[in-house]
């Protein structure tokens, strides 16, 4: 399920979700030589398909967390200050800027070599 949601869709649809885990439970079954074609009983069937849809919003989650620190990061949004007011007043000065024109969208050559993930 993994897999799918990084390479086929990371955004689905709470139906295309379902269709996808359908797909990957079928495959996984079908790869398995042991179990005959058609000849298998898994208890909970639906209960094990939503299961696995949940994988979905934790892959996001984990690319959400790690996205934001790279973020913060890359625009300098970061404080190295305990102090909360002034974090959030140095961002409400900063962001504007980069949302004009989405200027945070673009970044020049030597912005990217000096980018480190």
């Amino acid at each position: 399920m993994r897999r799918a949601v990084l390479t086929e869709n990371g955004m689905p649809t709470i139906e295309d979700n379902l269709t996808m885990a359908r797909a990957v439970l079928s495959d996984a079954i079908a790869s398995n030589m042991a179990i005959p074609p058609g000849q298998y009983y898994l208890p909970d069937e639906e209960t094990f398909i939503t299961s696995l849809t949940k994988l979905t919003n934790t892959i996001r989650t984990s690319i959400k967390y790690v996205a934001r620190i790279i973020v913060q990061y890359k625009y300098d949004l970061l404080l190295d200050t305990w102090d909360l007011s002034s974090e959030v007043a140095h961002k409400q000065q900063i962001v504007p800027t980069l949302l004009t024109n989405l200027q945070c969208l673009f970044i020049t050559g030597q912005e990217v070599s000096n980018l480190r993930l």
